[in-house]
């Protein structure tokens, strides 16, 4: 009970005024609320506004398999013809997930016309009772979904567009200041998206607001976006470009109905260009990304579409070097190798930081070796709290002690910052003195045939050092050298190591087991990993 209480106060410490003004705002409130039995008007009659274009966006995945039969995150559910929006068996993600109407906008979404329509309906008159529906997240996805199904179809009908302005109002009146990150901007997209849609000025003008401001504050000088996830990276510029499409596409109307919106598109469009560079610095060959923090396959579009999708827009095409994301990669012929070397995230939004300061993957010959663990699970339980610990990443973990205090599935208590200490073209040194943990210093040199890396820590400190090896990596071991297909590892000044495995996700719900090497050293451990 007293590690927890010391936990939220070394958590709370770090959050900015205005979440905690909104999240007793927001208690107070609901509760006069509830007291004087407030309902929200969900029949808010929306202007008369034009229909707008909004054209040749990217298409969600395929979520929906007819009659009543949904997937997401590698679960499936029939419902046949009853709908419980308030699903929660396999998870309030996925509950969310089924609310946020992704699969109205699938590659196969004709097919399923009269179905859709019978779901819309069922929704309209549920969403008053629901309890997931209603919160600002979800509401938000889902009415961006809803814009883009009715424009696509020319939908006029009066009770679906009555449902969507008061959806967005009801948002306007729950944005989540609480929360800020990647939760504010979802809102801020679709509160400007919606108040282009219906011509409405002070849904526009609120959700710009906020995009003006967090934009600034979220996506960092070199591109990154400032959670260090590549998944909301990609979400994110996603949203972003859906909006510079958006702008461009209605630009006179816009004009008429809500004013010159020039330079907030220009803007827009720079915020564009930075998070394409990001997004190209560190993108694997393949077009795959590193699963740093929490990040996972098929649940943001993917890397190429994105650029693909920006090019179509004439995004222009720069390139910053990596820098304040405090990603670093170090490349020639042989070797791939991506660092996270600086912060966890951002000190008062840290829900998807994991305690893995100076982790990396490794690719060799633009295959993947070293990986990372990856998130199987936003559910808190121990899959979540293991996920996010030291010991799931490639780096060191002193004194059985993370790095950085993971905690209660989205918090962190103290966290460590990462210092560059030397870098070139070949080689990175960092370092960190963690309040919890002691001393960690590491550095990676890269050369034409082997990459050696040597770690440091306080000798009056027990340190172990782990390693994930990709599920097609295998090794026949001798003492301390481990060879491989075409090489091999060798661990130096150790005292003890394990060879065992571990579970690599493949996405959420998805787990594939694989090698792992646990190393254990006082105060020096080098790592050579050596390729013909």
């Amino acid at each position: 009970m007293l590690r927890r209480v010391l936990l939220l106060f070394n958590t709370v410490k770090y959050l900015k005024f205005i979440q905690i003004k909104y999240q007793i705002y927001y208690k107070v409130r609901n509760k006069i609320r509830n007291l004087l039995s407030l309902k929200f008007d969900y029949s808010k009659t929306p202007p008369v506004f034009e229909i707008i274009r909004f054209d040749n966006f990217i298409q969600c995945n395929i979520c929906y398999n007819g009659l009543g039969n949904f997937s997401f995150l590698n679960l499936t559910q029939d419902f046949g013809k009853d709908i419980d929006w308030d699903f929660i068996k396999y998870g309030k993600l996925w509950t969310y997930n089924l609310n946020y109407f992704d699969f109205l906008n699938q590659p196969n979404a004709d097919q399923y016309g009269a179905e859709f329509k019978i779901l819309i309906d069922n929704y309209i008159s549920s969403l008053p009772a629901l309890k997931n529906g209603n919160e600002p997240f979800p509401t938000s996805i889902r009415v961006m979904n809803w814009i883009k199904y009715f424009i696509k179809n020319q939908n006029k009908d009066t009770g679906y567009l009555k449902s969507l302005y008061s959806q967005l109002y009801l948002l306007k009146d729950n944005l989540e200041y609480h929360l800020l990150g990647n939760h504010l901007l979802e809102n801020g997209f679709a509160l400007t998206m919606g108040g282009v849609f219906f011509q409405d000025n002070q849904l526009f003008e609120k959700g710009k607001k906020i995009l003006v401001e967090e934009l600034n504050e979220q996506i960092l000088d070199d591109g990154g976006h400032f959670e260090l996830s590549p998944m909301y990276h990609c979400l994110m510029l996603h949203r972003v470009l859906d909006l510079s499409n958006l702008l461009d596409s209605n630009a006179q109307l816009i004009e008429e109905y809500l004013g010159n919106q020039k330079a907030f598109q220009n803007k827009i469009n720079e915020y564009a260009s930075k998070m394409c560079s990001w997004l190209r610095a560190v993108m694997y060959e393949d077009g795959s990304l590193p699963h740093f923090n929490d990040s996972i396959d098929g649940i943001a579009p993917a890397p190429i579409k994105l650029l693909e999708y920006a090019e179509s827009l004439n995004i222009a095409k720069i390139r910053i070097e990596l820098g304040d994301s405090g990603y670093r990669r170090l490349q020639n012929k042989k070797f791939d190798l991506i660092i996270k070397t600086g912060k966890i995230g951002p000190d008062y939004i840290p829900g998807h930081a994991h305690a893995d300061t100076f982790t990396f993957e490794l690719r060799i010959d633009n295959k993947p070796f070293i990986v990372d663990m990856g998130i199987s699970t936003y559910e808190k339980n121990s899959q979540r709290h293991l996920e996010r610990s030291t010991n799931s990443h490639n780096t060191v973990m002193i004194d059985w002690k993370n790095s950085s205090e993971v905690w209660g599935g989205f918090r962190v208590g103290k966290r460590v910052y990462g210092q560059i200490v030397n870098q070139s073209t070949d080689m990175i040194e960092m370092s960190y003195q963690g309040r919890a943990t002691g001393l960690h210093k590491r550095k990676i040199t890269l050369s034409d045939n082997y990459l050696e890396i040597e770690d440091y820590a306080d000798p009056s400190t027990d340190a172990l050092a782990c390693f994930h090896f990709h599920p097609n990596i295998s090794f026949k071991r001798n003492n301390g050298v481990f060879d491989f297909a075409f090489g091999s590892i060798t661990y130096s000044d150790y005292f003890d190591l394990t060879s065992t495995n571990y579970m690599k996700s493949q996405g959420f719900n998805r787990l594939n087991e694989a090698a792992k090497n646990i190393i254990w050293f006082n105060d020096r451990l080098t790592t050579k990993i050596i390729c013909a």
